[in-house]
This record gives structure tokens, C-alpha cells and sequence, in this order.
């Protein structure tokens, strides 16, 4: 739910379902929590039913509405509708369909009930929004269904009733504007044949996170470190170096982090080396897990605790100049870089 932006820094060194009806009482959508200042779409499966006239004089309409202002309206793209008949071959579906960008997605009839004595299914039906484009907060919005044609047909084919069923899979939630706290925005659905009903759609909002990452050094640890020089000295012709350095990762409020290396230079044996001297090698191992770093900035991916991170990550810099034609210094710059969300 979350839609922050990912934070960039580096370091371098050298080296639920519900139904309402006839009789239905106020039934609550529970949304969870949400995080303050955000526009967020929250995915939940809500089925809301209801009655549906089959009088050929009655177009039935029912409609989806916040009576007054609220922050919360059904995701344009993900409602869906059907109406099917009660009684015999009630399984059969009238009318079903997904409401599109165009409110107009309609899917008339099944099992040869498309058109019958000249009435089509369809005629006279239509799916209406209002308020759910760019729904912002504050604001009002209505969702209307109708077919006139269905209510005839049924009629006609002796159909004693009829059930309508608006599906709402996703929920969008304008916080931008909202104090922490708890909210409890009230719906209706109203319909010729069953009045009108109540249901609330409750969710919480919580003071907005700051994420933060630092990336310390054990001989700077009073300051967060943006470089430093590691001197890994000459090496000679045949000789082969460990120096271990470490450095600390402490992060609040995250979801998870990436770190990955990036070596200066020409890199070998599947990105793992990098060359130093006339034919040395110079590779990055994790102390932990015994394995070579990649250092063509191939994320590793850590996940925090309870939103924390805190870890120390020792690596082993393996200076190889077993098979050197000559000794003498180099020069190599590795960035550490790391992007937390």
C-alpha cells in the first residue's frame, strides 16, 4: 500500500465477503491501516446484493453512493456486476460485466435468453459513474446500474424475481489530506425495491514514516560516512593478501534493502574479479557466507525486522597475485550502493 519513492545512496573506497439485501443490517469494509499523506489503492473483495424488480414496468437502479463526502471510492476498474434470475434455470445469468474506463462494458444473456419475442437484454441498460474519475478527497461519488430491457424479458419468460450483485474488488483511499486517527465513511445502496442501506467503510490512518539508511564505517562510527581510502599497499610478484574491512547498515522504517558492489575496470570469472597488477586478480568475498561478491552492481536483497535493519557485513578483500607477471601498485574504486524502501 505503500508508494514511496526508492532512496539512493552509495559509498565509495579505493580498493472478506459481505452481503446486503432486503433485510440486511449496516455491514462495515475494514480497509486496515494507511499511511498518512498518501493516495493508495487497497484491494478488497466486496459483494453487495440486492433484490431486482422483474416487473416490465419497472426499471430496476440500484445505486452505490456516499450520501456526503468521504475519502474512500470503489476503483473504477475493478467492479464488476451480474444479475441472475431466481426460480427455475436460476443459474442461468442475464446480465454481467466489468465496468470499464467507458462504464460500458456490457455482457448481455446466456443459454439462448439473448433476445427473445424482439427484447434484447440490453436495451435500455447502462452502468454510470459519477465522481470516480480522479476521485480526490472530500468529494462525493455514485455508481448506477440499469436495464430495463432484462426486467421485461424476465417478466415475459415468468421469472418470479431476480438477484443483482455489484462485486468491488479494490478500494481507493485519498489520505492526502487526513489527520491520523480512524476513520468510519458511510455508504449507502439504494434501490427501488429495497429502499435504502447503510454500510461503513472503516480504515486507520497513522502518522507517515521517514525512512532512513546509513552506511558506517567502524573507524568513522561517529559520523555517517560518504567515502573513505582503504591502502592495500604494494604487492609483490607471487604473493597473495587478505584485508578484512567491514562496514554497518542501520536502517528504520524500511520494507527492505538492495546493496550491491560496482568495480572499476575490466571484470572476470562471472563478474566476481576485477584485474590488478600484469595478471593479478583482486575479488571480494562475504565473510559470512564464504561466497565472491558480484561487482557489476547486482543487488543483494535484505529484509528488515519490524521495518528495522541493523547488520554488520564483513568483507574479505582477496589481493591475488600468485600468477602476476610483475608486482607493484594498482588503484581500484568499489562503490557500495544501497536503495531501501
Amino acid at each position: 500500500m505503500r508508494l514511496n519513492k526508492m532512496k539512493v545512496k552509495y559509498i565509495s573506497f579505493l580498493c472478506f465477503f459481505f452481503s446486503i439485501n432486503a433485510i440486511a443490517a449496516v455491514t462495515n469494509v475494514d480497509l486496515g491501516v494507511l499511511e498518512q499523506g498518501q493516495r493508495v489503492t487497497v484491494y478488497k473483495h466486496s459483494v453487495f446484493t440486492i433484490d431486482w424488480p422483474v416487473h416490465k414496468f419497472n426499471c430496476g437502479k440500484p445505486i452505490l453512493m456516499s450520501p456526503k463526502n468521504v475519502s474512500v471510492a470503489p476503483l473504477k476498474n475493478a467492479i464488476s456486476y451480474d444479475i441472475t434470475p431466481t426460480g427455475p434455470s436460476s443459474e442461468s445469468v442475464f446480465l454481467s460485466g466489468k465496468v470499464g474506463d467507458d462504464f460500458n462494458s456490457f455482457i448481455y444473456g446466456y443459454k439462448n435468453y439473448l433476445v427473445l419475442n424482439g427484447t434484447n437484454a440490453g436495451d435500455n441498460a447502462y452502468v454510470r459513474g459519477i465522481g470516480l474519475d480522479n476521485f480526490v478527497s472530500n468529494s462525493k461519488w455514485e455508481l448506477q446500474l440499469r436495464s430495463c430491457g432484462f426486467n421485461k424479458l424476465a417478466n415475459e419468460i415468468g421469472y418470479p424475481g431476480a438477484i443483482a450483485r455489484i462485486t468491488v474488488d479494490g478500494w481507493v483511499v485519498d489520505a492526502r489530506n487526513l489527520m491520523p486517527g480512524s476513520y468510519n465513511d458511510k455508504i449507502t445502496l439504494k434501490s427501488q425495491t429495497t429502499g435504502t442501506q447503510q454500510f461503513s467503510i472503516k480504515y486507520k490512518v497513522v502518522k507517515k514514516k521517514t525512512p532512513t539508511c546509513a552506511l558506517i564505517l567502524p573507524r568513522q562510527t561517529s559520523s555517517i560516512v560518504t567515502s573513505t581510502n582503504i591502502d592495500l599497499g604494494r604487492i609483490y610478484k607471487g604473493q597473495k593478501k587478505i584485508t578484512e574491512e567491514s562496514f554497518s547498515l542501520n536502517c528504520k522504517d524500511i520494507a527492505k534493502v538492495n546493496v550491491s558492489y560496482l568495480m572499476n575496470g575490466e571484470l572476470f570469472d562471472n563478474n566476481t574479479a576485477t584485474s590488478t597488477v600484469n595478471g593479478g586478480l583482486l575479488k571480494i568475498i562475504d565473510k559470512e557466507t564464504q561466497k565472491p561478491l558480484k561487482l557489476d552492481n547486482t543487488p543483494y536483497q535484505l529484509l528488515g525486522v519490524g521495518g528495522n535493519l541493523d547488520i554488520n557485513k564483513k568483507l574479505l578483500i582477496i589481493n591475488d597475485a600468485t600468477n602476476a607477471k610483475s608486482g607493484g601498485g594498482f588503484n581500484k574504486r568499489m562503490n557500495i550502493n544501497y536503495r531501501y524502501e
